[in-house]
């Protein structure tokens, strides 16, 4: 989101055009988990649950789940209501051998991370519609048994509606 890419970007001399009429907030405070004002090991404005082996060192969390759904996620006032008919874009850096680490933005809206004990850029985009319910992203491990530890760098998302319906201006190029 912080640089995009037109038609007339070259990819071979590294030269790119900002679009800066299009900013953006990042609706995650603390997506970089960095900041933790009461030395607790958790991110400021997240949480964890059903978790073990808990430790916060230069912006990387780490947690073991210890039973299904353990999870790092926001909470209040750190959440977002997500608003239906916008469209949202939401990301991950996560380190992990487990198999079933997710990174999730509410019910049904969830993608799996690369397991393979290697840092992994994870993102989806979605539509909300008007049955949709959450707020908020989290990491979370959906096995039942085995738990391995979720290392987190970041977790961010963005509403990217209004960029959509701007589209792609023309830059002469």
């Amino acid at each position: 989101i912080n640089k995009l890419i037109s038609k007339s970007d070259n990819l071979f001399n590294g030269k790119f055009n900002t679009l800066t009429s299009l900013a953006s907030e990042n609706l995650i405070s603390n997506s970089d988990l960095l900041i933790d004002s009461d030395s607790d090991n958790v991110p400021d404005g997240f949480e964890y649950g059903n978790a073990t082996d808990i430790s916060l060192t230069n912006g990387i969390a780490k947690f073991t789940a210890t039973a299904q759904y353990g999870y790092i996620r926001q909470t209040s006032p750190n959440l977002f209501n997500v608003v239906s008919g916008n469209t949202y874009y939401f990301y991950s850096k996560v380190k992990t051998t487990g198999l079933t680490t997710m990174l999730l933005i509410g019910i049904g809206q969830d993608t799996s991370i690369i397991s393979d004990g290697n840092w992994q850029f994870t993102s989806k985009i979605f539509t909300a519609s008007s049955s949709y319910s959450g707020t908020g992203v989290r990491i979370n491990d959906v096995s039942t048994s085995g738990f391995t530890p979720i290392e987190v760098d970041y977790i961010g998302a963005y509403n990217v509606s209004d960029m959509i319906k701007q589209g792609v201006k023309n830059d002469n190029g």
